[in-house]
């Protein structure tokens, strides 16, 4: 996110460079990655977290 958002880091790359990390090495991942977004990020206080909960769409 640094080299190409103007060194700014948005939701939206969070979301995409953990769904990266984790289809690299299996592809299981992303459906447990999808639970853990419905079942912890869902319920997590914050602007930050319902800003990558937002993001969820992108899994």
């Amino acid at each position: 996110a640094y080299y190409y958002s103007d060194g700014i880091m948005k939701a939206e790359n969070l979301v995409e460079f953990l769904i990266g990390a984790a289809l690299k090495d299996n592809q299981d991942d992303r459906r447990r990655m999808k639970h853990y977004f419905e079942t912890e990020v869902s319920i997590k206080k914050g602007l930050q977290w319902s800003t990558v909960f937002a993001c969820r769409d992108l899994l």
